[in-house]
């Protein structure tokens, strides 16, 4: 707990592990954070961005966006995701995907979830630990990109 509370409150400042970038407009903006974000081929890939992607899609619900460990790329962008249809399939999402995301962003592997099956807090707190610890084999054995 102690070294917890240490990395948190260092150099007499709170460290959230918020990510924001500051706007033109002198204002901030919250991109992530920095448990969440991706680190795919060298790239720090905002979970949060490719979310709003994927859950912009007619038929996807809701979507969670995690990295799991992977030969080539570090980390896997990997989506789990609660479908609206029976028909969405894992080509489609990556190709909507292609449509509105930057290709290293792009998910690697689409997983399809039922309400059930979706990890979350008795809040209702989507926890991607419990996708990352659930899938972390996800990628062994590929090779290449």
């Amino acid at each position: 707990m102690r070294k917890l509370r240490a990395e948190v409150f260092k150099g007499g400042w709170h460290h959230t592990g918020d990510v924001l970038r500051k706007g033109k407009d002198g204002f901030y903006y919250y991109i992530d954070r920095m448990k969440d974000m991706v680190k795919s081929g060298g790239t720090n890939v905002a979970c949060l961005e490719v979310e709003e992607v994927l859950n912009s899609h007619p038929d996807v619900e809701v979507s969670a966006v995690f990295g799991a460990p992977h030969p080539y790329w570090i980390e896997g962008v990997t989506a789990a995701i609660i479908p609206n249809s029976k028909s969405l399939t894992e080509g489609d999402v990556i190709e909507y995907a292609k449509k509105n995301l930057a290709a290293y962003k792009i998910p690697k592997k689409i997983i399809f979830l039922k309400w059930d099956e979706f990890p979350v807090s008795p809040t209702g707190k989507i926890l991607k630990r419990k996708l990352r610890d659930t899938y972390k084999d996800i990628y062994k054995g590929e090779k290449g990109k």
